[in-house]
């Protein structure tokens, strides 16, 4: 027999399904995710304890997995669940802008960046590759793990930078639930990619290091002690 929990369920489809997520409050939107992760159960106060937890519906979405699981009630099945939409909808929001997409500021770079890394629980590098009037014209994860690891190779910067025939290279990676203040082997490295690449005759404009709340643009930042800074603002 359906429970009185399937029917509430029902008529929050009904009215998701006629109204869209516009008439769902952000409890509301929560408690009919939930619903499919946590059968005959009422997600209501599921709902509750995360909005009251994180802040916001962005917030939650936005969530580690461990984070996540801290929150009673909430499985790993309910965790997975919520994070996979979280990343569905950044992956789709940036997917709406490419090839509309320029890095003339730095502002600009940092605002496009920031979300991949929101929520993740891994540290990972990533390659967006400029046309010479800055305009993104591909990215991607090059590497996972710690950048300043042996494994990590300069020449997959280099390689894909050609493949997408592109002069301008920025480069980003997290520092997972901690400061955005880049290591001293974060600067050296830096210099080394930027030596690197520019053997190539290809530009490094900046590399950030994004942390939990903020970034810092380690070039901009730091020079490389002859008063240069990064890129950005040139062959606009």
């Amino acid at each position: 027999m359906p429970s009185i929990h399937d029917k509430h369920r029902q008529r929050l489809k009904q009215r998701y399904r006629q109204f869209g997520l516009a008439a769902l409050e952000p409890h509301v939107a929560l408690e009919l995710l939930l619903g499919y992760s946590i059968p005959r159960r009422d997600t209501n106060p599921h709902a509750h304890s995360l909005l009251q937890k994180f802040g916001s519906l962005g917030s939650v979405l936005g969530a580690g997995v461990e984070e996540l699981l801290s929150v009673k009630g909430i499985t790993e099945h309910s965790a997975l669940l919520i994070k996979l939409c979280g990343d569905l909808s950044r992956r789709y929001s940036i997917k709406q802008l490419e090839g509309n997409v320029y890095f003339r500021r730095e502002d600009e770079a940092a605002e496009f960046i920031s979300p991949i890394f929101k929520g993740q629980d891994v540290e990972s590098v990533w390659l967006f590759c400029l046309a010479g009037n800055m305009r993104l014209k591909v990215y991607r994860k090059i590497y996972e793990g710690d950048v300043n690891t042996a494994r990590f190779r300069i020449r997959d910067i280099t390689e894909t930078a050609f493949r997408a025939d592109s002069p301008k290279v920025v480069i980003a990676h997290n520092h997972p639930g901690g400061s955005c203040l880049p290591s001293s082997a974060d600067l050296d490295t830096t210099w080394r990619i930027r030596d690197s690449l520019a053997s190539n005759a290809i530009e490094l404009v900046e590399h950030f290091v994004f942390g939990e709340d903020s970034y810092t643009p380690i070039i901009n930042c730091a020079g490389d002690g002859r008063g240069r800074g990064n890129g950005f603002g040139k062959g606009v």
